[in-house]
């Protein structure tokens, strides 16, 4: 995902945010440990 936003009203895994260059993660609940181990950083 290089934009956009997630919205999760619950509980997410460890994968969520898997490669994402851009954008923004809100959850509710709680998230694996892994959870935007791969993000990186675009065009800043």
């Amino acid at each position: 995902m290089n934009a956009g936003k997630i919205v999760v009203h619950g509980h997410a895994g460890d994968v969520l945010g898997y490669a994402m260059r851009g954008g923004k993660l809100f959850i509710k609940g709680d998230v694996g440990y892994r959870v935007g181990i791969h993000m990186k950083e675009y065009e800043v």
